[in-house]
C-alpha cells in the first residue's frame, strides 16, 4: 500500500502486521456498538475479519510474495499459531488456581454438564455426517472435515477448532475453517445474547453475584510460597509453560496426540494449580501483594484476549477468501462447487 506522493509505503510483513491490528481495532469498535444494552462483543472482530477476507484478501496476497509466489497463507498460519499458544496457555494459567479445587467441590455438576454438552454435540455431529453426506457431492473425508468445523464453530470453541484442523491434516483443514466460519457467527451471537439477556430476565444483580464469587475465592486463598523471581511480569514462566505444552502436545502414540492445544492447556493448568499463580513471579517488595496479583491477572487476561482475537482474525480472513469470497461469487460457482475446488481458487 503506497500513499500519496510516495510518502507512505506499507509492504510485505509490515502490511500483514498493519492488517491484523486494523481488523482488531475495527472489530473492537464494532463489538462495542450497543443497542438497548446489547452488543456484539467478540463477534465484532469475527465480522470485521470476514469482511476483510471477502473484499481485501487479494491485496494481502499481493503484498506477501517472494518472487512470483505468495506466502500469505503460511504467514497467516504462523500468526494463528502464536495466537493459539497465547490463548490456550493463558486459559490454563487463569483457570489453574481454582480449576481442580472447584472440580473437586462440584465435580458431579461440572462433569454432568460437560458430558451432556459434549455428548449432545457429538450425537448431532454424527447424525449430520450419516444423513447429510447422502445429499452432498463431497467425498466422505471432506464432508467429515466440514462437519467437524461446524461442531467447533457451534460450540464457539477455539481450541476445538485448532484440534480439528490438526486431526484432519493439511488436505482438509480448509474445510474445517469453512465449517467453523459458518457456525461460529451464530454460536457466538447466541452466547453473547444469552449471557446478556438471562440476567435481565432473571432480574439478577450481577454486582452482588460477582461479590459472592470473589468472597468465596478469597476465603480459600493461601499464602504464597517462597519462589525464585524470574521476571516482574511472569513472561519467562509463561514461555516455559508454553514450550513444555508444545512438547507434550507433539507426543504421539498410534496416531493420537494432544496437539498443541491440549498440551499447552494441560501443562498450564498444572502450573497454575500448584503455584496458585505465584509461579509467574514473586511479588516485588516495593509492590503491594494484592496489586501485584491484579497486575499478573490483567497480563494473563490481555494474553487470553489478544490470542483469541488473533485466532479469529487469521482464521476468518482465510475462510472468506478461499470459500466464501468474491472469487467464487464472480465466477458463478455455487457453494458446493467452491468446496469441490478446495485450495484451487487462486490457481
Amino acid at each position: 500500500m503506497t500513499g500519496a506522493l510516495g510518502l507512505l509505503s506499507i509492504k510485505s510483513i509490515t502490511y500483514l502486521t498493519f492488517t491484523v491490528f486494523l481488523i482488531a481495532a475495527a472489530g473492537y469498535l464494532l463489538g462495542r456498538v450497543t443497542i438497548k444494552g446489547i452488543n456484539l462483543g467478540t463477534a465484532g472482530v469475527f465480522i470485521a475479519a470476514l469482511l476483510y477476507g471477502c473484499f481485501f484478501y487479494s491485496s494481502l496476497e499481493a503484498n506477501l510474495v517472494v518472487g512470483d509466489v505468495t506466502f500469505a497463507k503460511e504467514a497467516l498460519k504462523i500468526v494463528e499459531n502464536v495466537g493459539l499458544v497465547l490463548f490456550v496457555s493463558s486459559v490454563g494459567f487463569i483457570a489453574g488456581p481454582s480449576f481442580f479445587r472447584n472440580l473437586k467441590k462440584n465435580y458431579k455438576s461440572y462433569v454432568s454438564l460437560g458430558l451432556i454438552i459434549i455428548l449432545a454435540a457429538v450425537l448431532v455431529t454424527v447424525a449430520i455426517i450419516f444423513i447429510g453426506e447422502r445429499f452432498s457431492t463431497e467425498d466422505h473425508e471432506s464432508f467429515k472435515a466440514l462437519v467437524a468445523g461446524l461442531l467447533s464453530g457451534a460450540l464457539t470453541s477455539t481450541p476445538a477448532f485448532s484440534a480439528a484442523k490438526e486431526s484432519v491434516g493439511t488436505a482438509h483443514e480448509d474445510l474445517v475453517a469453512v465449517g467453523n466460519g459458518i457456525a461460529y457467527l451464530f454460536g457466538v451471537i447466541g452466547v453473547v445474547l444469552f449471557v446478556q439477556l438471562v440476567p435481565k430476565i432473571m432480574k439478577a444483580d450481577m454486582v452482588v453475584e460477582r461479590q459472592k464469587i470473589m468472597a468465596d475465592q478469597s476465603d480459600e486463598k493461601k499464602d504464597d510460597p517462597d519462589l525464585i523471581k524470574l521476571d516482574d511480569f511472569g513472561l519467562c514462566a509463561f514461555s516455559v509453560a508454553a514450550i513444555l505444552g508444545i512438547l507434550v502436545g507433539c507426543i504421539g502414540y498410534k496416531g493420537f496426540s494432544l496437539t498443541v492445544t491440549g498440551g499447552c492447556l494441560l501443562v498450564t493448568l498444572v502450573f497454575g494449580h500448584f503455584a496458585d499463580n505465584a509461579v509467574l513471579g514473586v511479588a516485588d517488595q516495593q509492590l503491594d501483594g494484592v496489586r501485584y496479583a491484579r497486575l499478573l491477572q490483567r497480563g494473563l487476561n490481555a494474553c487470553h484476549d489478544f490470542g483469541e482475537k488473533l485466532l479469529l482474525i487469521l482464521c476468518n480472513i482465510v475462510v472468506t477468501e478461499q470459500r466464501l469470497g468474491m472469487n467464487g461469487l464472480e465466477t458463478g460457482l455455487g457453494v458446493d462447487d467452491q468446496y469441490a475446488h478446495a485450495g484451487h481458487l487462486r490457481h
